[in-house]
């Protein structure tokens, strides 16, 4: 999707921004020596989905919080002289009535065009970045846990043999598979997802399942009880499903303050964290996995890939 032919001479310094529904990403990096080298990272959290399910459109407060977010991220882009830059829109902007607009002020107050990608494209991105950034052997499933969908995606090394987007992520989730009394229904989740992957012809069981995305990273640093968030820590680290439904059980019975309070990664996602782990044990449920490993690398990790 990315790549572009160039003289073997010529070095480039690309940059991924993932305008998410919840977040934006950014990352920086060039290729050294067969790998990756990642010179600068951020994330800041921007809502940019919040209300869209309810309006059909993203708000200009929303669209406000994207904007200097993105004039926040360029001044990375020019201090470390990027030479490529590639911004992408998920869910929220496939989503929005006003995806046009939003994407039109957001070129013209900064600069920088986004591209609208496919669930299909999502998924293949998140695949191509945990088999990369974990050299996982063997077969695989990735699942990416978002606000307003969730993607699967799996394969064979890193060869992508197929892809499934649901309408199943953190913030969707209240609105749709939740009962006044009785909280989450999780039996109903359970059968979307089952249903889902049932239509979608993946059969073969795979050796790992890969997590990837806000919830799962965010899930992890509170299961290592990290009193300050450490990338190189979480990537790549083993979580059990036992473990991940204690925590949402645990969380669910705390406010949003007090687990802001204990949240290292991201706190502004403590209103979202129960229905992203909620979302997560259950796809381990239906897939039949006792333990997944956590993939910090996303989107982005996945684009400058296919840049670099």
């Amino acid at each position: 999707m990315f790549k572009k032919e160039k003289p073997d001479d010529f070095i480039t310094t690309a940059c991924s921004i993932d305008l998410g529904s919840n977040s934006a990403l950014i990352l920086i990096g060039r290729e050294a020596n067969g790998q990756i080298e990642v010179v600068y990272e951020d994330m800041r959290t921007t809502r940019l989905g919040e209300g869209v399910s309810e309006t059909g459109k993203i708000s200009i407060k929303a669209i406000n919080r994207a904007i200097d977010t993105i004039s926040t991220f360029k001044e990375a882009i020019k201090e470390h002289s990027v030479t490529e830059i590639h911004c992408i829109g998920t869910s929220a902007l496939r989503c929005a009535e006003n995806r046009k607009q939003v994407i039109d002020e957001i070129e013209k107050k900064t600069g920088i065009g986004v591209e609208v990608i496919d669930e299909e494209e999502e998924a293949r991105l998140s695949f191509i970045s945990a088999t990369h950034s974990l050299n996982i052997e063997g077969r695989c499933i990735v699942l990416d846990v978002g606000s307003y969908s969730s993607q699967l995606s799996w394969g064979a090394g890193t060869e992508i043999e197929g892809t499934l987007s649901l309408p199943i992520g953190c913030l969707i989730l209240r609105e749709t598979f939740t009962d006044e009394e009785a909280g989450y229904d999780t039996y109903a989740i359970e059968s979307a997802i089952k249903g889902g992957i049932e239509d979608s012809g993946m059969k073969e069981r795979a050796d790992t399942l890969v997590l990837v995305g806000g919830s799962a990273v965010a899930g992890a640093s509170l299961l290592l009880g990290l009193s300050e968030y450490n990338r190189r820590v979480i990537h790549g680290i083993s979580v059990g499903l036992d473990e991940m439904e204690d925590m949402a059980v645990s969380l669910a019975l705390m406010s949003e303050d007090a687990i802001r309070q204990r949240m290292a990664f991201e706190p502004e996602r403590a209103d979202i964290i129960v229905p992203g782990l909620i979302v997560i044990t259950r796809f381990m449920r239906v897939l039949d996995y006792n333990i997944a490993r956590v993939s910090w690398w996303g989107l982005t990790y996945g684009m400058l890939v296919e840049i670099l």
